[in-house]
């Protein structure tokens, strides 16, 4: 199995999914209210946390081991479903708390009904990892577009009775319970009654440090909502947290595919260094390929972007996504390092960058809050670019390089983004000049960026279009 099958499969996936949220988006918006969406919105809150406790990073453990005993195995599930059902409590008794807060009384059932998910989730998530440790990625796209297909289904038909918020949960709890059922009979592993305790003790420090990194990361990723928020008030929050959702795009799309895609393959080369390293800068190469000339356009056509996508309006959005499109292209890169780490086994140092990451950017939100938002942005994007300096020395003396080693890799894609950068910005000046606006300018411009862009890395970029199909390895394991 190699990469780019692997990638191919998991942005199939990824697609199906954007596309159905798209759809239901555009449907469900028309039959529920603004309100329905706020109690969801509240909700999620919840949820998202708790997701980040459900496997403690279990199933990362499960890829990542070169051997993996049926006991192991078999703890790892009795694990999962012990702290599935304790979280599924833990939401319920938080919901009776939260309607004290938000006074929405529908608050309460909807987090009953997402509760359920957890238990139901947690008991498939071995045989999720087993199947991405086998690297089975055609088969586990085609059962989340499945379960992702059925739970719209099921939502839209809700809607359409009047069910209000709660079709939003449900659809949720079937995607989880289609998935399950699926996952179930296409990895043929049932659980032992076994509960090893020196397995238990083998995969605390691994995945224990992993749940820290992750709930590190979810305060970094929240802290400047929080601490806006707070100082600045929600109109001002509003106005970034736009900006903030054109910049993590090519986080939840293109660098997730990569990152996905490469840890099985990753894990099955962690005592081969030099491999390893090999296989980890085409990766980041093919990454920066994508999100360099994408971030790249979108800070020289960020007025036009919002102007169309967005409204009048949104304009005080321009001058934050100044700011934020190039952290969008420092995170596509560093959030790759964090497979690195899991894949070799060293999740401590994984966690102790998350430490240093977080430290560096709320530090940077609490400095900004201090002006306006422009300053939060601006002060986001220098602790991103300390924080790639360190992340990224520290990950590539992992693989045995060092920074250096990184950009002379990702050179050709950088210089190719420069020359693209050059052309469409002149391109800008003389197509605004002359009294070309809004969409058709932008048009133009990514047309130009497009060719110029292609003409300068075309011969690279088709010797790069097969850089993966030496990047093979072996199955770890059969049904």
């Amino acid at each position: 199995m190699n990469f780019n099958n692997n990638a191919k499969w998991v942005a199939v996936s990824q697609f199906s999914r954007v596309s159905m949220q798209l759809l239901g988006m555009l449907f469900l918006a028309r039959l529920l209210r603004p309100a329905d969406y706020g109690v969801m919105a509240i909700a999620m809150v919840v949820v998202n946390l708790a997701n980040l406790l459900r496997d403690m990073g279990t199933s990362a453990a499960v890829v990542q081991r070169k051997e993996l005993p049926d006991d192991a195995i078999a703890t790892i599930f009795w694990l999962n479903v012990v702290v599935g059902v304790i979280l599924a409590i833990a939401i319920s008794v938080v919901a009776k708390i939260m309607v004290l807060v938000f006074a929405s009384p529908n608050l309460p059932p909807v987090l009953w009904l997402l509760a359920l998910g957890f238990p139901i989730t947690a008991s498939s998530a071995v045989h999720q990892a087993l199947l991405e440790r086998d690297s089975r990625f055609k088969l586990l796209a085609r059962i989340e577009i499945v379960s992702s297909f059925a739970g719209l289904l099921v939502a839209a038909l809700l809607a359409s009775f009047h069910f209000g918020v709660y079709c939003l949960p449900f659809q949720i709890l079937t995607s989880s319970i289609l998935s399950c059922i699926q996952l179930w009979v296409a990895r043929s592993w049932y659980p032992k009654r076994r509960f090893s305790r020196d397995s238990f003790r083998q995969l605390l420090g691994y995945s224990g440090n992993l749940t820290v990194f992750s709930l590190i990361n979810y305060l970094a990723r929240n802290m400047d909502s929080i601490v806006i928020g707070k100082v600045l008030g929600a109109v001002q929050l509003g106005i970034y947290s736009q900006a903030y959702r054109v910049m993590l795009f090519p986080l939840q799309n293109m660098t997730f595919v990569a990152t996905r895609a490469l840890f099985p393959i990753l894990s099955g080369r962690q005592h081969d260094i030099v491999e390893a390293r090999k296989i980890y800068l085409k990766t980041v190469t093919l990454v920066v390929t994508i999100t360099a000339p994408l971030m790249g356009g979108m800070w020289i056509l960020r007025s036009e972007f919002v102007q169309v996508i967005f409204g009048a309006k949104w304009m005080a959005v321009v001058p934050v996504l100044a700011w934020l499109a190039p952290v969008g292209f420092i995170q596509s890169i560093v959030s790759t390092s964090g497979t690195v780490f899991m894949a070799l086994g060293n999740t401590d140092k994984l966690m102790r960058l998350g430490v240093i990451a977080t430290i560096l950017q709320v530090g940077g939100f609490f400095i900004g809050v201090r002006w306006d938002i422009n300053h939060v942005a601006a002060m986001y994007c220098l602790s991103n670019v300390i924080n790639f300096v360190i992340a990224m020395e520290v990950t590539m003396r992992e693989l045995g390089g060092n920074l250096m080693t990184l950009l002379v890799a990702i050179s050709r894609p950088i210089v190719c983004t420069s020359l693209m950068l050059a052309g469409i910005w002149v391109g800008h000046r003389y197509l605004a000049g002359i009294g070309v606006r809004d969409l058709p300018l932008a048009i133009y411009i990514t047309m130009l960026g497009t060719a110029v862009y292609g003409a300068a890395g075309f011969g690279w970029m088709r010797s790069a279009k097969f850089a993966f199909h030496g990047c093979e390895v072996a199955p770890k394991g059969g049904d």
